[in-house]
């Protein structure tokens, strides 16, 4: 459980510092902005609409205020584009929106009004012509039946032209009809309005009737009121493009804050200064506050590994140029004294012989050391390119053993060669590999005493030609081990020519042979009875290549 609670920490640690994340949730609240916006907007267009033309439904979403009498709580939104009166069971006028309701709709009118529920039923009104052409009006009072699908008449009456009834009892005792009162048993109030009612009860069960006077919706008045409303969407886009003003000032200010560690970063390196690095998703701001955005942090972790790669390489090649003056500044030394002496005549003739022998063996110091630089700065070199060939390496190893054996002897030691009969290839540089074989068995010759014998093996493991060049002789110093494959590394802490230690780049170059040619070098670290060190080299096999790559 706990571990759990550690990796939803973990998570949660590093989706906030995800840029990603930071950025998607801009986009989200953007969009949840314009979303809700569109909505609102669209609601509110709908309403005002609504409003414009407010109908018995919209009046009756305020049912439960007007079941308690509380007419005050009726909207101005609807109450300016609409009259309402109410009147109780007896016909008292209990409310009246305006002036003009209460003084045009009276109790004795509700009879005339259409039920907006169809309590009653409905209204249908036909209108034809006497035999003198005069206009004759058929009111017909019609309710559906939900039952049958079908439509009822339930009573009519006949009105001539000057709206006397002459036929039928729908109107009860009226006789006639005035304009007016014909005009609401047609559900129009005036001009350009409509008039219908409805019944409900109050919460104590009295009965109240409800009036409304609605503006009549036509084309003309549905499109302006329409015009109107939609000013609103307006407003939604400036609010819109406002609001991806503020996500696009967000989204850079968040990419600028996780890319300044980086800047940070860089900045420090021009400076020389060494930024630390941290857990990614857990970097903080070099010389700030705040955290490297997760995505950059590999970048991050790259770069200050990078600087630090170069830092390394200054100080390597500081290290070097200091090393490579020291050891030829000693025998340069000696011999530019030697030579002068000599010149001068200074030299008794018993010693001339010593003296050019010195000579001769300080001048053959600098020259190997020169020649090893140069070896160590081609290989070195970005441009260098091995000419890399499909070789038998066990003949290679047979012809280097064999070239080698005069110098093994005249070092007072031995070299032998180990290879299987089957030819095992791969793809080397011929003469890289020669030099690299060459470091490693010098290198056994010179700091080992006479006696030591050296073996060149080579073998096949897996998809591999591993050679090894191991020798009897005293092993590699412990405080050394760890660098023995660098630059001017060797086993004379005071790097005088005069101790015989060598130059200190051959293993670095044998080393840097093996990575050209795609292979590896290492010491062993158990070598094989009964030697005391063993180099090992692993080459690619190249059992089907090319001749030439």
């Amino acid at each position: 459980m706990a571990l759990l609670r550690d990796r939803i920490r973990q998570s949660a640690r590093l989706a906030a510092s995800s840029l990603t994340v930071r950025l998607l949730v801009c986009v989200g609240v953007y969009v949840t902005f314009v979303a809700a916006l569109l909505f609102v907007t669209f609601e509110t267009v709908d309403r005002r609409v609504e409003n414009a033309f407010p109908t018995m439904e919209t009046v009756l979403e305020y049912e439960s205020d007007l079941q308690q009498d509380r007419f005050d709580a009726l909207p101005a939104s609807i109450t300016k584009n609409c009259e309402i009166a109410v009147f109780d069971g007896e016909g008292n006028r209990l409310y009246a929106s305006d002036a003009i309701i209460a003084a045009n709709v009276s109790a004795s009118d509700l009879s005339l009004l259409e039920d907006y529920e169809g309590g009653r039923g409905f209204y249908d009104i036909l209108e034809s012509e006497d035999s003198a052409g005069r206009p004759v009006h058929t009111v017909i009072l019609c309710r559906y039946d939900e039952d049958t699908s079908s439509v009822h008449v339930e009573d009519y009456c006949v009105l001539d032209s000057s709206l006397t009834v002459v036929e039928g009892g729908l109107l009860g005792g009226r006789q006639e009809l005035t304009e007016r009162e014909f005009n609401l048993l047609k559900g129009l109030f005036g001009a350009g309005k409509t008039i219908e009612k409805t019944t409900y009860e109050t919460v104590s069960g009295e009965s109240r009737t409800l009036v409304l006077v609605s503006p009549l919706v036509t084309d003309a008045s549905y499109s302006n009121a329409y015009s109107k409303a939609s000013s609103l969407w307006a407003v939604a886009a400036a609010a819109a493009l406002a609001g991806a003003a503020v996500v696009a000032v967000a989204v850079v200010r968040i990419v600028q804050r996780g890319i300044h560690p980086l800047d940070r970063a860089i900045a420090a390196s021009r400076g020389q200064r060494r930024i630390g690095s941290r857990r990614s998703g857990e970097k903080r701001r070099p010389g700030g506050s705040g955290t490297i955005a997760a995505e950059l942090a590999p970048t991050y972790d790259s770069f200050n590994e990078l600087m630090g790669e170069l830092s390394s390489a200054r100080d390597e090649n500081r290290r070097i140029v200091a090393d490579v003056s020291h050891d030829l500044k000693t025998p340069l030394t000696v011999i530019r004294g030697y030579a002068q002496a000599l010149y001068e005549g200074r030299v008794p003739p018993e010693k001339q012989q010593d003296y050019l022998k010195a000579l001769v063996e300080r001048s053959t110091a600098s020259a190997d050391l020169l020649d090893s630089l140069l070896a160590y700065a081609s290989t070195e070199h970005p441009d260098y390119r091995p000419n890399m060939r499909r070789e038998d390496v066990c003949r290679l190893v047979r012809a280097f053993v064999a070239h080698a054996v005069p110098e093994a002897e005249r070092s007072g030691g031995s070299i032998d060669a180990r290879v299987p009969k089957d030819a095992l290839f791969a793809q080397v540089d011929e003469l890289l590999f020669r030099r690299m074989l060459s470091n490693l068995a010098g290198n056994s010759f010179a700091h080992n005493p006479a006696g030591t014998h050296v073996e060149v093996s080579c073998e096949r493991r897996g998809d591999a030609v591993v050679i090894a060049v191991a020798d009897t002789g005293l092993g590699i110093p412990g405080h050394l081990r760890g660098r023995a494959f660098e630059a001017f590394v060797t086993g004379d802490d005071a790097r005088s020519s005069t101790s015989g230690s060598g130059t200190g780049l051959g293993l670095s170059i044998a080393r840097r042979c093996a990575t050209l040619m795609g292979g590896a070098l290492w010491f062993a670290d158990s070598p094989r009875e009964p030697f005391a060190t063993e180099a090992i080299i692993e080459l690619p096999l190249d059992e089907a290549g090319a001749e030439e790559r």
